[in-house]
């Protein structure tokens, strides 16, 4: 999978991923990930922006036939419904 077609899957609608930020999902199975960088970087979509990139990462849209765009609108509506205030 290329690197713009990975972009395309985890990014938040035509926003595209930094190079900041693949940096950062590249830690995320490691002790020095900071999900509060991931946050900054992404506006606050790290929830979605981490999601996405893990299924895209173990293969997981094609072995379970999951169409990306239909799970990121999943994700992002979980999301929208997060009230950190709470």
């Amino acid at each position: 999978m290329t690197l713009q077609h990975r972009h395309s899957i985890i990014s938040q609608g035509n926003e595209k991923l930094d190079a900041k930020s693949e940096h950062i999902l590249s830690q995320l199975d490691s002790f020095d990930f900071n999900i509060f960088d991931l946050r900054e970087h992404t506006r606050g979509n790290e929830l979605v922006t981490s999601l996405c990139y893990l299924l895209q990462k173990e293969n997981l849209y094609k072995s379970l036939s999951l169409n990306p765009e239909t799970v990121k609108r999943f994700f992002l509506r979980i999301q929208g419904e997060y009230k950190p205030e709470v």
